[in-house]
C-alpha cells in the first residue's frame, strides 16, 4: 500500500549529538516500523562512505581525525512495502540553503510523520550547544579583526608620526603623507580580508554547525570546548576593559 503522507524538510540548527544522542535517533527509527531495517551511513573527511547495519556497530567506529565522520544518515526501509521509509541526515557542513539537517518521512498518516518529526526535533534541540549563537556569526570575527587592524594602525603612525615628546619629526610633503594613508588603508583591507577570511575558517572549526561525537572525537570535542571557553573568556575580558575604560573617560 503507497505511503498516504509524505515530508521532506531541511533545518538548520547547531548540534553536538553525543553517543547517547545518536543511539536514541536510532531507536526512534527501529520503533518506526517492527518489520523495518535501520542503518546507518556515514561520510568521513577521506572521501570513503562508510555503512554500519547495528547501532553497537555504529557506536563502535574509532572515528579517527583522517577518517573523522563529516555526515551521517540513519534511515529506516519497510520490507515489502512501498513508499513507507524514514530517513534523518545531518552534517558537520551545510548542504545547500544554510541548512545541515535533513528529514524524510513517508507514512501512513500526517500524526505518524509529524510524531517521527517531532522526536527527532527534541533530541536535536537537547543536543544543541551553549555557542548556538556564535556558529554563524563568522562575520563577526571579520569585524573583530578589522577593529585590531585599525588601532594596530594607529599604534604605528603614532610611533611613525611622533617623536616621545608628542611632536612630528618627519617633516613630509602632504602628497608623500597622502600615498602613506593610502598604502597604510590598502593595508587595513588586505588585512581585514585575509587574516578576517583565515580567522573565520577557524572560527567555523572552533564553533561547527554540527559534530557526532563518537569515538576518539570526544577527545578532540574536549580541547575545542577548552578553546571555545578561552576565546570567549578573552572576548568578554577585552570588552569589560573596553566597557572601563569608557566610563573613565
Amino acid at each position: 500500500m503507497p505511503a498516504k503522507a509524505r515530508k521532506s524538510e531541511q533545518y538548520s540548527q547547531p548540534f553536538c549529538l553525543e553517543e547517547d544522542d545518536v543511539g536514541r535517533l536510532w531507536d526512534i527509527l527501529s520503533t518506526f516500523d517492527s518489520s523495518g531495517d535501520v542503518l546507518a551511513t556515514v561520510d568521513c573527511a577521506d572521501n570513503i562512505s562508510r555503512r554500519f547495519d547495528s547501532k553497537d556497530e555504529l557506536l563502535g567506529y574509532n572515528n579517527e581525525e583522517k577518517k573523522r565522520i563529516i555526515s551521517l544518515k540513519l534511515e529506516c526501509h519497510v520490507r515489502d512495502v512501498i513508499w513507507k521509509a524514514a530517513s534523518i541526515e545531518l552534517s558537520e557542513k551545510f548542504f545547500w540553503n544554510n541548512a545541515n539537517i535533513r528529514i524524510s518521512i513517508e507514512g501512513e498518516s500526517d500524526e505518524v510523520i509529524n510524531s517521527l518529526t517531532n522526536q527527532f526535533m527534541g533530541i536535536l534541540k537537547n543536543s544543541s550547544p551553549w555557542y548556538r549563537l556564535l556558529v554563524k556569526r563568522t562575520w563577526t570575527i571579520q569585524i573583530i579583526v578589522s577593529v585590531v587592524g585599525i588601532f594596530l594602525l594607529k599604534f604605528v603612525n603614532r610611533l611613525i608620526y611622533e617623536s616621545p615628546l608628542g611632536q612630528t619629526n618627519l617633516g613630509w610633503s602632504e602628497t608623500t603623507t597622502t600615498v602613506y594613508q593610502i598604502c597604510w588603508l590598502l593595508l587595513l583591507v588586505v588585512w581585514a580580508v585575509v587574516i578576517g577570511g583565515l580567522a573565520a575558517s577557524r572560527w567555523r572549526r572552533i564553533f561547527p554547525i554540527g559534530k557526532i561525537v563518537i569515538g576518539l572525537e570526544r577527545r578532540r570535542e574536549n580541547t575545542r570546548e577548552w578553546i571555545r571557553r578561552l576565546v570567549v573568556s578573552l572576548a568578554l575580558t577585552a570588552l569589560i576593559a573596553v566597557a572601563i575604560k569608557l566610563i573613565a573617560n
